[in-house]
């Protein structure tokens, strides 16, 4: 019956994302997604499906592969942008986005600009889209915001202008509350720091103690533990810097705060 057919097909899609496929055999079958129609059944596999062929090197060796790939997300954003979004209250926004297609679909787009980043063409065809679902006036928004909040040292690495004028401003609390605690939830659980991102970010850090009933104590502590022992900033706790903030915390985040400072491999650790 259909049901045994959508569950075997599922399965084959599954080993096909992670199979090592010729050339030709890929294209095959990336030209076949674009031909599946029940994807209110199959449309999480094949989602998936193209997330894992990004990942593969044979994606990245010819022009025809990726525009072929990039059509394919396409065709399963027509489905996966109509799948109902609700973060349930209990958790947070990042455990909140992982099951939803377009989460799979966001991370199968930075992983093609990833491969791609030195190719202008597939530069502007990422961040259009890309730019598409964070100005959506749906619920996908949401998901783009966490995700790329997430991603945002990869961003502002490969694509800077555009990161700046598109990503970094979700982290600012006074364009959006909603949109901040989105981004900082996004940046605190799957983000890292860099020498770049710290000029656009630093105050947005430091306006988030203001609202850190919004966003998660422990690990906004640990990045600003972390950011008082590197050498991204000169002299942090001097002047109007990471002092203002530490001097609001109270007194039990401060202490989250000196745990992680007393932690020997801060200083190690990739934040």
């Amino acid at each position: 019956d259909d049901e045994q057919v959508f569950y075997l097909s599922r399965i084959l899609l599954g080993i096909l994302g992670e199979a090592e496929l010729t050339y030709k055999q890929q294209m095959l079958l990336l030209k076949k997604i674009r031909s599946i129609v029940a994807l209110d059944h199959l449309g999480n596999a094949v989602v998936a499906f193209l997330k894992n062929r990004t990942e593969k090197e044979l994606v990245g060796q010819k022009a025809e592969a990726v525009d072929e790939l990039l059509n394919c997300f396409d065709y399963a954003l027509t489905w996966a942008g109509e799948v109902p979004f609700k973060k349930d209250p209990a958790r947070c926004w990042t455990e909140g986005v992982i099951n939803h297609p377009i989460r799979d679909i966001l991370i199968g787009l930075l992983q093609t600009l990833s491969n791609q980043g030195n190719n202008g063409k597939y530069v502007i065809a990422v961040t259009k889209r890309l730019t598409s679902l964070l100005d959506s006036d749906s619920e996908i928004a949401q998901i783009a915001e966490v995700i790329c909040a997430s991603q945002v040292k990869f961003l502002v690495a490969t694509v800077p202008d555009w990161t700046v004028n598109k990503v970094i401003p979700l982290f600012d609390w006074g364009n959006s509350i909603e949109k901040a605690e989105r981004a900082w939830d996004g940046f605190l659980f799957g983000g890292r720091f860099s020498r770049k991102l710290i000029a656009p970010m630093l105050r947005h850090l430091i306006a988030s103690v203001d609202f850190i009933g919004r966003i998660d104590e422990n690990r906004y502590c640990e990045f600003l533990a972390w950011l008082s022992m590197s050498r991204l900033i000169e002299k942090p706790l001097e002047g109007n810097s990471l002092k203002t903030v530490i001097l609001k915390l109270n007194e039990t985040q401060r202490e989250t705060y000196f745990s992680h400072i007393r932690l020997g491999e801060i200083r190690d650790k990739d934040y």
